[in-house]
């Protein structure tokens, strides 16, 4: 559903993606601030807060956002990028390369023994 709005490109509902992408820098920051204080048991419970936060992100946040950028502001989309890429360790110009190559391709057939899709499951495959 399309909406008029200044700051969202598509859907206003992107500030739900935009806010769990703050939140995993903040909960990432703060854990780093604590980590010595905390005992084992918290740090693995954490760390396992932290995997799915991971893992959430770059499968919902960054694929959403690289297909649909969240803001009509080329600067704000921009600025997102460089934010998550520091957020994910990742930067999203590689990313966006990978993840468009894996649409380009689709796990192409298998020509010459290679395949064109970098992430093919196929390439490195045996049967």
């Amino acid at each position: 559903m399309r909406i008029d709005s200044a700051l969202w490109k598509y859907s206003a509902a992107d500030g739900v993606l935009l806010g769990c992408t703050v939140a995993q820098f903040l909960a990432t920051a703060a854990w780093v601030c604590a980590f010595n204080a905390l005992g084992l048991g918290w740090n693995i419970a954490i760390f396992g807060v932290m995997a799915l936060l991971f893992y959430y992100n770059p499968i919902v946040v960054t694929h959403n956002f690289l297909h649909c950028p969240f803001f009509k502001s080329a600067r704000l989309n921009r600025a997102f990028a460089i934010f998550n890429s520091a957020n994910l360790f990742l930067p999203q110009s590689l990313y966006k390369y990978h993840h468009l190559a894996h649409h380009k391709f689709s796990n192409d057939p298998i020509e010459n023994g290679t395949t064109q899709d970098p992430s093919s499951t196929y390439r490195y495959g045996r049967n």
